[in-house]
């Protein structure tokens, strides 16, 4: 018998209306910066992706800094030279989740799944505390009794 039900968050349960690397590039073009294409915008994305998937356990003890740092890589991969002030105005564009979205199905399925009394969870990449701010302004924060991410831990998910 069926307990518990744990989900992906990011492409499962949320989906991004524009990617991320499109959103950054508009910053980029609203600072003044027009010669950063969407290629190399994306380059520079794929690039830290990499370094937040496997080594973004090592921002544990201050988790709100790897956006940032992140962020500074890429306008670095950019050939900009990241300032504290673009770096805000880049994380404002990612702010409470207004680049994401859930899918049409998610609210009525887990209240049909919360309805059957099975425990629900999510397994995610990212960090926690992002997945759980996101899932707050999202609305479905209280239909999990477990949110964990692998963001701030030494493996991904398989």
């Amino acid at each position: 018998m069926i307990k518990s039900i744990f989900f992906d968050i990011d492409g499962t349960l949320t989906f991004a209306k524009r990617p991320n690397f499109e959103v950054f590039r508009s910053v980029l073009h609203n600072e003044g910066l027009k010669n950063v294409s969407l290629k190399q915008a994306e380059w520079a994305f794929k690039n830290t992706a990499k370094i937040y998937l496997e080594q973004g356990w090592e921002w544990e003890e201050k988790p709100d800094q790897i956006y940032r740092d992140l962020n500074k890589m890429q306008l670095e991969y950019c050939g900009i030279v990241p300032t504290e002030a673009l770096v805000d105005k880049i994380q404002e564009a990612y702010k409470d989740a207004k680049n994401e979205t859930l899918f049409g199905d998610v609210v009525p399925t887990l209240q049909l799944l919360r309805s059957k009394n099975l425990v629900l969870g999510t397994l995610t990449g990212g960090l926690k505390i992002d997945m759980e701010h996101r899932l707050d302004v999202l609305k479905i924060k209280d239909f999990f009794k477990f949110i964990e991410a692998t963001g701030t831990k030494e493996f991904s998910k398989p």
